[in-house]
């Protein structure tokens, strides 16, 4: 759609073979208009009765829109980029964070990346992925990510991201918990635990331990990645230096399973339905039920196989 004019100009619109027409002051006799269709020149003729009988013919090329857009875009995105790495004293690397919009619900065409900078919240860039760079959607997101960050290593950005870790989010997690489990309430022995995850996905299991399947299975294979980059290693080792439990590690060393209090509050769900409003009697009564049953049932042997 055409951009909004100032106030000061009055506008009459009509539509003709699927045109929008803005008319500025009478005196200055000129108008703008934006075609639907694909083709980028059209004569128009309008007659509008406010005025009397006014014949306007002229050539419209559409894409004279859009001049000066590209540029706008470029300069605004440039200056945010200075701003974000001017709020950091380390001018190695900034953060980002990424996103995608798809523009239909399902099998979308068209589909925006953009990655926003943590500091000052502005946006770095804005990538457009259509069917044509990709046939499928929902690849759209992982290619304008991975041209987002081409563009900002152009740029000379430090990366805060590397392709090597994408797949080790869940088990990074996973052995966090592990660690927690087997440090023996010793909190040396869990931050080594710790500072160990980075030399298992390296592929080296010296320090692993006895136990574990990459100990003991001679023909052990990752099923992750394996970090071969000192990018990767840096930024995997960093997140684990930063991590409340790594900097911590006393407040976590007596932590224990969770399993079965939360398989309690699911006991509770169903004696307790959550779409429906108790009053406090019916909803104490349903509380001590779930509490007799857990009680006869826990831990109890199977019944069926």
């Amino acid at each position: 759609m055409p951009t909004v004019f100032k106030q000061s100009y009055r506008r009459c619109s009509s539509i003709i073979d699927c045109f929008e027409v803005f008319i500025q002051r009478p005196s200055q006799v000129t108008a703008r208009a934006q075609t639907w269709s694909n083709n980028t020149n059209r004569r128009i003729s309008f007659v509008s009765k406010a005025f009397g009988v006014i014949l306007f013919n002229w050539m419209v090329p559409y894409e004279n829109d859009n001049l000066g857009q590209d540029e706008e875009y470029n300069d605004s995105i440039e200056t945010a980029l200075m701003e974000e790495v001017g709020m950091y004293e380390d001018l190695t690397s900034i953060d980002i964070m990424t996103d995608a919009r798809h523009g239909w619900r399902k099998n979308a065409k068209d589909s925006s990346v953009v990655a926003i900078g943590e500091k000052m919240h502005k946006v770095l860039k804005c990538e457009h992925i259509t069917k044509a760079d990709d046939f499928v959607s929902q690849r759209h997101e992982k290619l304008g990510t991975q041209r987002i960050y081409q563009n900002m290593s152009i740029k000379q950005v430090g990366k805060t991201w590397s392709e090597q870790l994408e797949d080790k989010v869940e088990s990074v997690a996973t052995h966090f918990h592990w660690a927690i489990r087997n440090c023996e309430q010793n909190p040396k022995e869990l931050k080594d635990l710790l500072i160990n995850v980075v030399e298992h996905y390296k592929n080296n299991h010296t320090k692993c331990h006895p136990d574990s399947r990459c100990k003991r299975d001679l023909n052990y294979e990752p099923k992750r990645s394996t970090i071969n980059k000192p990018i990767a290693e840096k930024l995997l080792l960093g997140v684990i230096h930063k991590s409340v439990i790594f900097k911590s590690p006393d407040h976590f060393v007596l932590a224990r399973d969770t399993s079965y209090v939360e398989s309690f509050n699911n006991t509770m769900n169903m004696f307790q339905d959550k779409r429906i409003v108790f009053s406090d009697a019916n909803y104490n009564t349903r509380a001590c039920l779930a509490v007799c049953h857990w009680n006869e049932n826990v831990d109890r042997g199977f019944t069926s196989i």
